[in-house]
């Protein structure tokens, strides 16, 4: 009889690949390398398909730091891979998860003796062990409490976990236009990945002796091989996927989009933008010169030695905060009611059925509109919808063309070709109103605002496409009431002002825009709520952050992946300083590599002066914030281009009903998601200059 964990000391019995016993304990699985396989080498793929047909594992894995090789045949077709990975960050202290790419090596790598020292030697395991030990995740994760579900939502594929009358734990697909599900728990590739580590670790312990690093064989998908890497002394798992070239092909052969970008950043984003739109750009340009020597006059605290203990104090008076921002801010409160949709799945659904149900007008402003199979869904909804009302999308040019040339981490469907802009796509054979947003002097708008029949807004930090679907935590909000008519009056600003009269137009919807809403002018769930935002000359998301935090008594609670800005992080501090409960989320896997590294710098000065600092498994893209009784949620990062630069749209509140619900639906739940710093971690120079490079954007 196997064992249910395999013994590193057993002998290797056959090479070839074996079944799972059932596909079901395969679909956690399944998810879990759909999840991380966007890319295909063409060598890889060539010799990865005899691997495949041959049922063949590798002969000989060896590891060496962050690199491993894998071996495979003898003699004259002997082969052998190499991947490496990111050694350390937010997460060296916990469960370390990398995607690595596996690339051929031209030639049979060769070591020292003292080189070989070094190298450890993993074992190979069969297919069907990882079945088993998928099998016992997916129970673990699996609600025990009857009618409760959880939902597996990676790689574009989203199934729901329950538990039958019988106890068994039941998996079943769930359909993408499904808006509620009853889901409890949304359950990431990195939180399964954790579970497996831990599964791995409660059976090691039963076992004396020293386990080596251990290599996984998975499902063989479109004959290509994937594995497994968990090396039990580092808590590391590493899943080794095919490297190479995006394997989706694009209209056109991908040209246009880098002409396009090309042409956007300097034809369109300085010269047209000066022409028609003469103010607003100088102003943007005296914005950024004002801004940047803001920028190099701010320096961070010193941890200034152990923190006092937290105070516990009664928090501020929300009312005086509010009278005050009125002030500080020049905005007004309007009611409204605030639904919060976490995650890509809680939010896409409601999305898609906002635009089938709109029967007026459908208004989107995003920073990215994606060219992914996610993003193109949406835009077909947004064409048909065009042939019986008004349809409005507006992007910006610069940050929608960037993404477009990077495939997301996750694979599109097998036959999707990519349009070459979404421009493009979005007025071919519809009647959708198109207007991209350019980038004088580099600014960008980065606000995500969608109106539907002056009924609903969505505001918060996603855009359109599959990393926000299906890859990153992230955020929207919905509200109702007449908070929407101030949406729309920004809206119809923008619009307006990336239209062909340019500041002419700006200047015309601001005194003529209309604050109009449909709905009830009051109900039970409304709250007084403010619309704050980031424009050139006015920056009131930065304004009212820093003086909640100036005022605060009691608790902050801060969730961004970008804290790059020092003077915020010197609030926090200083916060922390006067005896305040201060708890920061951060990423442990960023998407933009210097900002890994920076936030590692800054989670250390949050830790030195007592600043309690969280790392959330994965990526977060939430931008969120509790202040004694305050809360805050938008698109803004945590950054100099967001608070001082770019255009962003929040929405603040003091109604403690939309303050606790903030907490317990975001706060509570990623705070016991993420695991808390209890030391520092490693940082090298090269992390520091990446700290201060950051510092400046």
């Amino acid at each position: 009889m196997k064992p249910t964990v395999p013994d590193p000391r057993a002998p290797v019995r056959d090479r070839r690949v074996r079944r799972a016993p059932s596909a079901l304990l395969l679909l956690p699985l399944a998810a879990v390398v759909v999840a991380s396989c966007a890319h295909t080498g063409t060598g890889l793929a060539l010799e990865g398909r005899r691997i495949a047909e041959e049922g063949l594992l590798p002969d000989r894995v060896v590891v060496r730091g962050n690199r491993v090789v894998l071996f495979f045949g003898d003699g004259a077709m002997r082969s052998a891979f190499e991947a490496r990975w990111r050694g350390w960050g937010l997460d060296e202290a916990g469960v370390r998860f990398r995607v690595a790419d596996l690339t051929p090596l031209s030639e049979l790598p060769r070591w020292t003796a003292s080189e070989r020292q070094r190298i450890v030697v993993a074992r190979v395991v069969e297919a069907d062990a990882f079945a088993r030990l998928a099998r016992r995740v997916a129970d673990t994760l699996t609600p025990r409490e009857p009618g409760r579900t959880a939902l597996l939502s990676v790689g574009g594929r989203e199934s729901l976990l329950t538990r039958g009358p019988d106890g068994v734990a039941r998996t079943d697909r769930r359909e993408a236009s499904a808006v509620d599900v009853g889901v409890s728990r949304w359950i990431s590739v990195e939180t399964f990945v954790g579970e497996a580590v831990r599964e791995l670790e409660r059976a090691d312990s039963e076992r004396t002796g020293e386990l080596g690093p251990l290599l996984f064989t998975l499902s063989q998908l479109d004959g290509e091989p994937r594995f497994l890497l968990y090396d039990r002394a580092r808590r590391l798992c590493v899943l080794l996927r095919p490297g190479g070239p995006s394997a989706t092909p694009r209209e056109g052969g991908g040209a246009e989009p880098v002409v396009r970008l090309v042409q956007s950043v300097t034809l369109e984003g300085h010269l047209v933008a000066l022409l028609k739109n003469p103010v607003s750009s100088v102003a943007r340009l005296l914005n950024n010169i004002v801004q940047s020597g803001a920028t190099l006059a701010t320096l961070r605290t010193d941890d200034g030695g152990d923190a006092p203990p937290v105070a516990g104090r009664p928090p501020m008076d929300p009312e005086a905060f509010e009278r005050h921002l009125d002030t500080l801010t020049g905005t007004r409160r309007s009611r409204g009611s605030v639904r919060l949709l976490i995650d890509g799945p809680g939010y896409f659904p409601v999305l898609e059925q906002r635009i089938d149900e709109a029967r007026e007008g459908i208004d989107i402003r995003v920073n990215i509109f994606d060219t992914d199979d996610v993003a193109v869904g949406i835009a077909d909804r947004l064409k048909r919808r065009s042939q019986e009302i008004r349809v409005r999308v507006m992007f910006d040019e610069m940050s929608t063309l960037v993404a477009g040339n990077f495939p997301p981490d996750t694979p599109m469907p097998p036959g999707f070709v990519m349009p070459p802009t979404i421009e493009a796509y979005l007025r071919r054979g519809s009647r959708v109103h198109v207007r991209p947003h350019f980038n004088p002097w580099l600014t960008a708008d980065h606000g995500k605002v969608l109106l539907f029949d002056r009924r609903f807004a969505h505001l918060g930090g996603m855009n359109i496409g599959r990393e926000y679907r299906y890859e990153w935590h992230d955020m929207m909000a919905e509200l109702e009431g007449p908070v929407v008519g101030v949406l729309a009056e920004g809206f119809a600003r923008s619009w307006g002002h990336a239209g062909p009269l340019g500041d002419l137009a700006y200047l015309g919807a601001a005194v003529g825009a209309s604050r109009r809403h449909a709905g009830a002018a009051e109900r039970a769930d409304f709250a007084d709520l403010r619309v704050l935002s980031t424009r050139t000359g006015g920056p009131q998301i930065y304004a009212a952050l820093l003086e909640a935090l100036r005022r605060a008594r009691r608790e902050v609670l801060i969730e961004n992946p970008y804290l790059y800005e020092d003077s915020v992080t010197n609030a926090l501090i200083q916060a922390r300083r006067r005896g305040v409960d201060v708890r920061v989320v951060l990423p442990s896997d960023s998407d933009q590599g210097l900002g890994n590294q920076s936030n590692m710098v800054t989670a250390n000065a949050l830790l030195a002066s007592g600043v309690r600092v969280f790392v959330y498994p994965g990526m977060t893209h939430v931008k969120a914030a509790i202040v004694d009784g305050w809360a805050m949620l938008g698109s803004a990062n945590l950054n100099k281009l967001s608070l001082r630069r770019n255009l962003e749209t929040n929405v603040a509140t003091s109604d403690p009903r939309v303050v606790e619900r903030l907490r317990r639906e975001l706060f509570e739940v990623d705070l016991a998601a993420s695991r808390e710093l209890d030391s520092p971690v490693r940082t090298t120079r090269s992390d520091g200059l990446a700290e201060w490079v950051m510092s400046q954007f």
